[in-house]
């Protein structure tokens, strides 16, 4: 796939996005939409050595970061959404978003707050609470 085609899909597959969004969330029921990339496209490698924006300390992880994103249209406390969240832990912050206990799902996020220490957890996903109200 060249890169040009890749763009134009990438762009028609996020105003895809922002129009179901938008769907949802003036809709009459309660609504948390999550979305995460599982991956960067390859490129055929040319994409390994651009450049990426990456939160202070992560630079020798940019080629395993990508982004998450969580959306609700109801009032409630707003999740800890840190820069860097090991993927394994979004479950968790999923609960919290929608106003759940997280529980026995997500037990390392209690002991790291869902950031990046130690070796417990590990850079994978980073990302925001997007709030498309004034919910988050």
């Amino acid at each position: 796939m060249n890169l040009s085609n890749y763009l134009a899909r990438l762009e028609a597959s996020a105003a895809a996005l922002r129009d179901f969004e938008h769907w949802l969330m003036h809709g009459p029921r309660p609504v948390l939409l999550v979305h995460f990339g599982d991956h960067l496209p390859a490129f055929d490698g040319l994409i390994t050595p651009l450049v990426k924006s990456t939160p202070p300390g992560y630079d020798a992880q940019a080629n395993n970061l990508t982004y998450y994103a969580i959306s609700r249209n109801f009032a409630g406390p707003a999740p800890t959404t840190p820069d860097v969240l090991d993927i394994a832990l979004l479950p968790g912050l999923i609960l919290e978003a929608a106003g759940l206990r997280p529980g026995r799902i997500s037990p390392h996020r209690a002991n790291c707050g869902g950031a990046a220490q130690g070796g417990s957890c590990c850079a994978r996903t980073r990302g925001s609470c997007r709030p498309t109200s004034t919910a988050c």
